[in-house]
């Protein structure tokens, strides 16, 4: 999966004691979010193109000197699956689904953002980022 941010260098992916790991530029605010999100999405799963998934989200391994360090996930990233034309409609069917899940389940995420999804089939999960 390509990394992407709209700011150049905020997030890197780099190896680490032999873990790939990312690397952002972000607040401690956004660690909590994710944590608040771990707690509502834990052994969830929902139904995209009929198929199940569960919730994944990465593991932080360390905050320092604002930079949030934290578990590569694969996968193919949804915003990029947007603006490809071949992917498109399906990945703007899953956006919309995944909206749908989190406003049925009444699940705020500060955090969400199409470019920070992304899935994987074996063992199919939706991944965060």
């Amino acid at each position: 999966m390509e990394v992407i941010s709209l700011t150049e260098g905020k997030i890197n992916r780099t190896y680490i004691a032999g873990k790939d790991v990312i690397t952002k530029q972000s607040s401690f605010d956004e660690i909590k979010n994710i944590e608040i999100a771990r707690k509502a999405l834990t052994n969830k799963t929902i139904l995209l193109e009929n198929d199940v998934y569960m919730f994944h989200l990465p593991k932080i391994y360390d905050y320092k000197d604002g930079c949030i360090f934290m578990e590569f996930l694969q996968g193919d990233n949804l915003e990029l699956d947007l603006r490809n034309s071949t992917k498109h409609q399906d990945a703007a069917q899953d956006t919309n689904d995944l909206f749908q899940y989190m406003y049925e389940n009444q699940i705020l995420w500060k955090d969400f953002a199409p470019k920070k999804q992304s899935a994987r089939t074996h063992p199919p999960a939706v991944q965060t980022r």
